[in-house]
């Protein structure tokens, strides 16, 4: 989606503005009219608002975007670790069990002897 650049047409005489706003318009701006300075200023300040807020919501989702990335390697490293820990816990598991069974066959063996 792209968005038409806003503009702020300002002149004391109603028709001028009206003509040039609608030239613009037709070009494919947005217009915004004034016919005073006081109007103007306080188009101006508002449209300077907006703005501001328009940065502000991009810096807060660039924001969010990069915690999220970081959230992503903070889990696999987290998965990575529980797979690592997983697979040591059942090696250990298996170590043990080995051994018990070798002493087992130790015992029978020497029994049957």
């Amino acid at each position: 989606m792209t968005t038409r650049p806003d503009v702020l047409v300002v002149d004391d005489d109603p028709s001028q503005c009206l003509e040039i706003a609608e030239h613009l318009h037709r070009r494919g701006f947005n217009v915004v009219e004034a016919n005073d300075a006081a109007r103007a200023l306080h188009i101006s300040e508002q449209m300077e608002r907006v703005l501001n807020e328009q940065r502000a919501q991009r810096l807060e989702l660039q924001r969010l975007s990069e915690n999220q990335m970081q959230f992503g390697r903070d889990l696999r490293t987290l998965r990575d670790g529980l797979e690592l820990m997983i697979k040591t816990e059942i090696g250990g598991l298996f170590a043990h069990l080995e051994t018990r069974l070798e002493h087992r066959i130790d015992e029978a063996l020497r029994e049957r002897s």
